[in-house]
């Protein structure tokens, strides 16, 4: 056999392996002796059959069992031989084999990167306190408030204000008097100028009239509209005014909060500090993730396997035209051209970069420190996956069962977090007290996407759902 290094570049290496023709030919010669003990040939009795029939009949699938129990070994001296641990699967070129002839292929390999990992204490993070200030708790018990306010009938001839809550009766009728059943409902509750269930066009209309009142609101939907069912169409909606309930302020006290489920408002407090201490702190922990992976980044430069930068590139790549081909076949793909292709490209490429790197120093930190994700951890997460398949439940977490590899797919971000976490406790860190405000100010600009107005205004809707969790486990 003859193996030679053909090219080297990075951690990509190269060879040409020729295995003589005598060699193949006693490999395939074996094989065919040991089919012929246990073959079953009509005509002969078992262990007789000739070896020129049992290679007539068998002699294609002896040349292709031992030419790729060749490439096997020859791939399993190689990488022993050099020293070489594989990234990804090796690629390899296979010359056409023709019988009496010496047996060539081409291999090529990306070596694991040597990675000497370096003294966490180096990396400087901020840790970041975050301080629910007494304004908080008081603007989010005001938006509880708000959520839960209750309407009292409003006297007879009462004309209809902002903020006034109606049931309304709509019928909805498109250019040739047909009725769209989707826009057209009895007692339909409707908050004045809150524009909750897409409806404002119909709220502006109805401003001013009484109960008994029927108004006519015609209306185009605009072309983007997201109910592609209406996007674009020209309708009539007949909106009778049934009722009319004025708002009344609720007052935020003791009986505020135990309608809420707490046992008085101090309770309601604590619950609604507790919940978002835990909310902002685990923003904090977004933020204090992404300080280490860009800290990582930036302390550990090394070689990257070629094929695993690109295959990661394509992936990215691939899932981002189909996207875009997603959005304009709904007519919602917007060109803002402020990149070209190629530049958009690049940008991508140092993505697929910092993903690989990262990737590979988590997995090289997980190994040093013997970090694993616990059996117990895994179940959790394969059952949360399972949870998302209603009525499929069983077949997703046999699924799993039948494939391990595939959990350590499923697993690896919350692997990751785990080597993060650990990672982030031996690095030094400067504790920062911070307030709800500047913690959504830090993560603007840090975390991709992220503008933080959805944050700075806790949803009431949240908060309630948190503080009837909490209160449900109390009692």
């Amino acid at each position: 056999m003859n193996i030679v290094t053909t090219k080297t570049s990075g951690l990509t290496t190269d060879f040409k392996v020729t295995i003589p023709s005598s060699v193949i030919a006693g490999k395939i010669s074996s094989w065919l002796q040991e089919k012929s003990k246990y073959v079953r040939i009509d005509g002969f009795r078992p262990g007789k059959v000739p070896l020129n029939v049992v290679h007539q009949r068998y002699g294609h699938q002896a040349q292709q069992d031992v030419l790729e129990e060749a490439i096997k070994e020859t791939t399993q001296k190689i990488l022993k031989e050099h020293s070489i641990q594989p990234v990804l699967r090796p690629e390899y070129e296979v010359e056409q084999y023709e019988e009496g002839k010496d047996f060539s292929f081409s291999m090529s390999v990306d070596s694991m990167p040597e990675i000497q990992l370096q003294d966490f204490k180096a990396i400087k993070v901020e840790k970041l306190n975050v301080e629910i200030a007494e304004k908080e708790i008081e603007s989010a018990l005001q938006r509880l408030a708000e959520r839960y306010t209750k309407f009292k009938p409003a006297a007879a001839g009462y004309k209809l204000k902002e903020d006034d809550q109606t049931t309304v009766c709509l019928v909805c009728e498109d250019s040739k008097k047909k009725i769209i059943a989707s826009y057209t409902g009895d007692k339909v509750n409707i908050v004045v100028g809150k524009n909750e269930m897409g409806l404002g066009f119909i709220e502006e209309k109805i401003l001013g009239h009484k109960a008994g009142d029927i108004v006519m609101v015609d209306h185009t939907f605009p072309k983007d509209y997201e109910d592609k069912s209406v996007a674009g169409k020209s309708v009539s909606f007949k909106v009778e005014i049934t009722e009319i309930g004025q708002p009344e302020k609720n007052k935020v006290d003791d009986e505020f909060a135990k309608g809420l489920g707490c046992e008085g408002l101090q309770d309601l407090k604590d619950k609604l500090n507790e919940n978002m201490q835990k909310e902002h702190e685990n923003l904090a922990n977004v933020f204090h993730k992404r300080s280490v992976l860009d800290a990582l980044e930036s302390a550990y430069k090394f070689d990257l396997p070629a094929r695993m930068v690109k295959a990661e590139f394509e992936s990215i790549w691939d899932h981002l035209q189909k996207e875009i081909a997603a959005a304009k076949a709904k007519d919602e793909y917007e060109d803002d051209g402020d990149q070209t292709e190629a530049e958009l490209r690049a940008e991508y490429e140092k993505i697929s970069e910092r993903r690989v790197r990262l990737g590979l120093l988590i997995a090289e930190v997980s190994k040093v420190n013997s970090i694993r994700v616990s059996p117990e951890i895994a179940r959790n997460v394969i059952f949360k996956e399972a949870m998302k398949y209603p009525g499929q439940e069983k077949e997703v977490v046999k699924f799993y069962r039948e494939h391990p590899q595939e959990i350590e797919r499923l697993t690896s971000p919350v692997l990751e977090d785990l080597v993060v976490d650990h990672i982030f406790s031996q690095a030094t860190q400067k504790e920062v007290k911070v307030s709800i405000k500047q913690l959504h100010e830090k993560l603007v600009g840090v975390l991709p996407g992220y503008d933080g107005d959805e944050a700075v205004a806790e949803k009431p809707e949240k908060e309630a759902k948190a503080v009837a969790k909490k209160s449900t486990k109390t009692k």
